[in-house]
């Protein structure tokens, strides 16, 4: 295990130089970087094979361009192995999971050293994916919003305040600027008074309420209010439909999820092969309606800090039994509204290994790492918690 070990941070150590050696990004051919040093027994004749390539996945063609699609950044080292595809959260773009505010290599890079073949997705209704272009300037254009730096930093477990960080804090807010420089704006349905000069935005994030600007500013994202919580009923459930607003909790929760981005996960899972599935906060409701309708594609599901972790007893039996499910939580829960989804996480957790199942809830206060935030796959011991989650993954995924 320690060889391994010693040989994936040797490899990571690779990493930044073999990128800025690999050939274009949609270059769909292996770079090899030899090593110039043969540190703790590194053959320095052997290559390290980096396979770097960005590909869009679903979308289709309305006669100017296309759109729909969701952009997907792989990397692996050659050492071939389960895929896992890591779906951001609301409004959050593949940076949470290929780098982080303070230069260090993120999640795909991690995994990738450990032999994975690792795919970070930036979603299609985030602008970086690509818009449509001639909806803007007609009466029903669509809106844009953003997470503001007064929603997040609370919400995300970051500090109480903006620029107040919590002096336990796992989370480099010294380059915080990093993090708000990578909100790319979110693609919405308009909602117009009709009115010329008076139309608004709406913002709807991770289970908040409805947030009106008017249409031309930067908008702040609400902060992510939880749901009225009561005995373990799903979590946080999105609001702003009529669906959303009246559907069941639990399992239910997630019917409200985005179905292109779902048809555009089962084409990427399609394409992979059958993968490890890991989805962050609103990715939950898109990773759970991704099972019920392909769990032959899911080997795996590894959520953080999921919304609509199902626990409707039907709906686990019928569709989820036979997929491995490991939640992860970080730190400050109850001050960030958490409750209820870490909650619905344990009940989902509690029912599937009632079924024969396994279902794992992943506390890290309880393995001793204090401070950890929201995003988590970018906090200071991140490694640390990717390889918790590798040695899971190990222990509890076929090959």
């Amino acid at each position: 295990m320690e060889q391994k070990k010693g040989r994936r941070l040797l490899l990571l150590g690779f990493i930044s130089a073999a990128l800025i050696a690999s050939s274009a990004a949609c270059s769909n051919e292996p770079s090899q970087v030899a090593s110039s040093s043969n540190q703790n027994g590194y053959d320095e004749q052997t290559p390290i094979l980096l396979h770097n390539e960005t590909f869009f996945v679903g979308g289709s063609y309305n006669g100017a361009q296309y759109t729909g699609q969701s952009m997907i950044h792989r990397l692996s080292l050659g050492e071939q192995n389960t895929p896992i595809v890591m779906l951001p959260g609301l409004g959050l773009s593949a940076y949470i999971y290929t780098s982080t505010p303070d230069g260090r290599a993120g999640w795909t890079s991690d995994f990738a050293a450990a032999g994975f073949d690792t795919y970070a997705v930036d979603t299609h209704n985030l602008a970086v994916s690509g818009l449509d272009a001639a909806a803007f300037g007609t009466e029903n254009q669509p809106s844009l919003s953003v997470w503001g730096e007064s929603k997040i930093w609370k919400t995300w477990g970051f500090g109480d305040n903006p620029n107040e960080p919590y002096p336990d804090t796992q989370y480099p807010v010294e380059y915080i600027e990093q993090l708000y420089a990578s909100f790319s704006p979110q693609i919405s349905e308009s909602k117009s008074s009709g009115v010329a000069g008076t139309e608004t935005q709406s913002s709807v994030k991770d289970g908040g309420s409805v947030e009106q600007q008017p249409a031309g500013r930067r908008i702040g994202a609400p902060a992510d209010v939880q749901a009225p919580e009561g005995a373990a009923k799903g979590g946080q459930r999105p609001a702003g439909t009529e669906q959303a607003e009246g559907a069941g909790q639990g399992g239910q929760s997630s019917r409200n999820a985005d179905p292109v981005e779902v048809q555009n996960m089962i084409a990427l899972l399609e394409r992979t092969g059958p993968s490890v599935l890991m989805v962050h906060s609103m990715g939950g409701v898109t990773g759970f309606e991704v099972v019920r309708q392909r769990p032959e594609l899911v080997k795996a599901l590894i959520v953080i800090e999921p919304v609509g972790s199902p626990t409707d007893k039907t709906d686990l039996e019928q569709h989820f039994v036979n997929v491995p499910y490991l939640a992860v939580y970080g730190d400050y829960i109850e001050s960030r509204g958490q409750t209820g989804r870490y909650e619905s996480c344990i009940e989902t957790a509690k029912v599937l290994n009632e079924l024969g199942g396994y279902g794992e809830v992943m506390t890290l206060t309880d393995l001793g790492y204090k401070g950890n935030t929201h995003l988590m796959m970018q906090d200071r011991n991140k490694e640390e918690i990717a390889e918790h989650i590798i040695q899971w993954i190990q222990l509890h995924v076929k090959a």
